[in-house]
C-alpha cells in the first residue's frame, strides 16, 4: 500500500533529511533531533535509540526522552529481562513488537511491572540498526496503552530506520572532521590529509605518512614517485573523489581490509572553502578500526573453549543461531548448548548483557 504523507509529516521528514548533512550538529544532537521528530510522527509517548558496544561504538549509548531514573534502572538490571530486545538480538533482521511476547512469560511480566512503576509502558517495539553488516543497536518507540501500532506506523518506521543509519554514519564522521578543523588533531591509529583543487595533496606535520602507506597499501619508491603522487594515483582515493563529484552528498566513506587491519576512509567535499590560502577540494580521514572486543583476553578471563570463542565472535557480528550453525558447521542445538555454557561462564542470561559484559572494564 502506498504511503501518503500529510503536509505536517512531509515537513518533519524534510527536516530530518536536511539534518542528515547539517555539519554543525553533533552525533548526539542529530540523534536527539531525529528522535523528537520521529516521536511526533508516530505520536509516541517514549522513544529512544540504544547503541550496543561494538567495532563502531566503544560503549553503550542510550538517548531517549525517558525519565533519568528509568534509564539508570534499565541499563542496570531491566535490560536483561527485556524479551523484546533479546528477540531482536537473536534475529537482527526484523523489528519485534512487545505484543509478540507470550502473555504467560512471567519474566517479561515482571519486566513490564517494574517499568510501569517508573514510567507508563504501552505497546513498544525495537527495530534493529545494521551498519556495515553489523548490528550496532536498536531504535524504538513506546505508544500510550490505549493505542496499537497501525499499518501506517509500520510504513513510517520503514521510512525512518534507513534515515537514522545514514545520520549515524554521517554525523560520526562530522564529529571527527570538526575535531580536525578546530584542532588539526586526531586520535592514535589515524591520519588525514587535504586535497586542493589544483591536485596538490597536503599531509599535515602531525600525521605519520607511514600510517597512510599501510592503510592504502602503497610503498614509497623514488622511482614511482613521492607519497603525495602515490596517494593521487591510488584507486580507492580516486574512486571516493569521483563519488563526491558525482553525488550531491558532501561526504562519502568506505573501508579497506588488509593484513594490517580494517581501515575506514572518509572524504568530505570542501569545495569553495580555504585552507592555508588555497582553495580546498576535499578533506580525507583514514582511521584504523579499534577492536572493542579483546578476544584473547576474553577467552582467558572466562576460560572459554576455542569453539565457544568462535560462537562469541559470531554473536558480536550479530549472527542468529541458524547463521552461527552454518558459519561453523554445527547444529542449531549444539549452538544453543554452547551459548548456555558461555552465559554460565560469563555470568549473564542474554546476548545483550553478554555484549555489555564483554566490553566492560574489569
Amino acid at each position: 500500500m502506498k504511503l501518503l504523507l500529510t503536509q505536517d509529516e512531509q515537513r518533519r521528514i524534510s527536516r530530518i533529511v536536511e539534518a542528515l548533512t547539517q555539519e554543525d550538529l553533533t552525533l548526539y544532537g542529530f540523534l536527539s533531533f531525529f528522535l523528537e521528530q520521529s516521536g511526533r510522527l508516530l505520536c509516541s509517548e517514549y522513544h529512544g535509540v540504544i547503541f550496543l558496544p561494538n567495532f563502531f561504538i566503544p560503549r553503550n549509548i542510550l538517548i531517549d526522552n525517558s525519565p533519568e531514573e528509568f534509564n539508570k534502572a534499565y541499563l542496570r538490571d531491566l535490560i536483561e529481562r527485556d524479551r523484546v530486545l533479546q528477540k531482536v538480538m537473536e534475529n537482527p533482521e526484523k523489528r519485534v513488537f512487545s505484543r509478540e511476547i507470550p502473555s504467560e512469560d512471567n519474566l517479561f511480566k515482571e519486566f513490564l511491572y517494574d517499568c510501569n512503576t517508573i514510567r507508563p509502558t504501552g505497546e513498544y517495539y525495537y527495530s534493529p540498526l545494521q551498519f556495515r553488516n553489523s548490528l550496532i543497536g536498536m531504535f524504538g518507540h513506546t505508544i500510550p496503552a490505549d493505542r496499537h501500532f497501525s499499518e501506517r506506523d509500520y510504513q513510517i518506521l520503514d521510512l525512518m530506520t534507513p534515515l537514522l543509519i545514514t545520520g549515524f554514519s554521517t554525523h560520526t564522521a562530522y564529529d571527527k572532521i570538526r575535531l580536525i578543523t578546530e584542532t588539526s588533531q586526531l586520535g592514535d591509529d589515524s591520519a588525514f590529509f587535504f586535497i586542493h583543487t589544483d591536485g596538490f595533496i597536503e599531509i599535515p606535520p602531525s600525521c605519520d605518512p607511514a600510517f597512510i602507506e599501510k592503510a592504502l597499501r602503497i610503498k614509497r619508491d623514488t622511482k614511482k614517485g613521492t607519497i603525495e603522487e602515490l596517494i593521487r594515483a591510488n584507486a580507492t582515493i580516486n574512486s571516493m573523489l569521483q563519488s563526491l563529484n558525482d553525488s550531491l552528498n558532501p561526504l562519502v566513506s568506505g573501508s579497506i581490509i588488509n593484513n594490517e587491519g580494517i581501515y575506514t576512509i572518509r572524504a568530505l567535499n570542501r569545495e569553495g572553502g580555504a585552507h592555508h590560502g588555497c582553495s580546498l577540494l576535499s578533506l580525507v580521514i583514514i582511521e584504523k578500526e579499534k577492536e572493542v572486543f579483546q578476544f584473547e583476553e576474553i577467552q582467558e578471563r572466562y576460560s572459554l573453549t576455542a569453539r565457544e570463542m568462535d560462537i562469541v565472535k559470531c554473536i558480536v557480528r550479530g549472527f542468529t543461531n541458524k547463521e552461527i550453525s552454518c558459519e561453523i558447521s554445527i547444529t542449531e542445538g549444539t549452538v544453543k548448548r554452547h551459548i548456555s555454557n558461555i552465559y554460565a561462564k560469563v555470568g549473564c542470561r542474554s546476548r545483550t548483557r553478554l555484549l555489555l559484559q564483554l566490553t566492560s572494564p574489569q
